[in-house]
């Protein structure tokens, strides 16, 4: 359990590639089909403590979509510009 709360991917090479990861592995046991929008491509690194919370929010956000919207597809937008963050993730 606390592997999925905090996946060793996250220290060790950052949010852009531990949520391609975790999106991979959500994509196959539900079967929700997960697009993935990160930009800038090159995503920066962010202190440990944003990370681990843009990930939690991100997986909650995507239980929520599997136990409630019966949902075939999903999308998860990461975006960032200057000082500002965007998270969004739709159904």
């Amino acid at each position: 359990m606390s592997y999925l709360l905090h996946p060793p991917l996250l220290d060790e090479v950052g949010l852009a590639s531990a949520l391609r990861c975790y999106l991979d592995g959500v994509t196959k046991r539900s079967r929700i089909d997960i697009s993935l929008d990160i930009e800038p491509r090159q995503f920066p690194r962010l202190p440990r403590n944003v990370e681990t919370a843009i990930f939690r929010i991100i997986q909650e956000a995507l239980t929520n979509v599997f136990r409630h919207s019966k949902a075939s597809k999903s999308w998860v937008v990461l975006s960032h510009e200057e000082k500002r963050l965007v998270v969004m993730v739709r159904r």
